[in-house]
């Protein structure tokens, strides 16, 4: 799919007929996202089930995955996909609202790096969900097997294979252990 020089609204990109491609929406232009590979598949069917399990148990939320569309910024028009994100509870909208890009931002997202992203890229992305209001994001490393966690108002926090990834104040009493994501 082409783009074109007219900015595409999100509920313009969100109609588009499907090519079998995946897409951002960056300012209004279609980007072509790569493939994921098997490797990012598992990490993130890993993390969905121990964050699913968890959210579920002590009734906290909703956690999706599989590059779920969210908007970002509007005008111009951005959308990002999310590897993994969650909602708490009192913020999940109704299920007509949750069949279209999501407007409600989430309140932790999970990004695992591609071998094919630019730092830049990344930092992009960081930028975006902190700058829209994720209270915290993950971007998880399966080649050095780690988690840098952002939140707004912190510095990064570096957690590597050995050590213990947690989601408060996010998901409270969530808590597994890096290695387990690369299990």
């Amino acid at each position: 799919m082409a783009t074109s020089e007219k900015l595409l609204t999100a509920e313009e990109f969100e109609a588009l007929p499907d090519d079998g491609k995946r897409y951002e929406l960056i300012d209004g232009e279609l980007r072509e996202m790569a493939p994921t590979v098997n490797w990012h598949g598992e990490v993130e069917t890993n993390l969905t089930t121990l964050l699913h399990t968890h959210s579920r148990a002590h009734g906290l939320g909703r956690v999706s995955c599989g590059e779920v569309l969210f908007i970002v910024r509007r005008n111009p028009d951005r959308v990002r996909a999310a590897d993994i994100a969650f909602i708490r509870q009192e913020r999940v909208p109704p299920l007509e609202a949750r069949q279209h890009i999501m407007e409600v931002i989430p309140d932790l997202v999970v990004e695992i790096l591609s071998k094919s992203e630019t730092i830049e890229e990344v930092n992009d992305r960081i930028d975006d969900w902190l700058g829209a209001g994720v209270q915290m994001l993950w971007i998880v490393d399966p080649y050095r097997r780690m988690v840098t966690i952002f939140r707004p108002g912190h510095d990064p926090t570096l957690v590597g294979e050995h050590g213990i990834l947690q989601g408060d104040p996010v998901i409270p009493g969530f808590r597994c252990p890096v290695a387990e994501l690369f299990a």
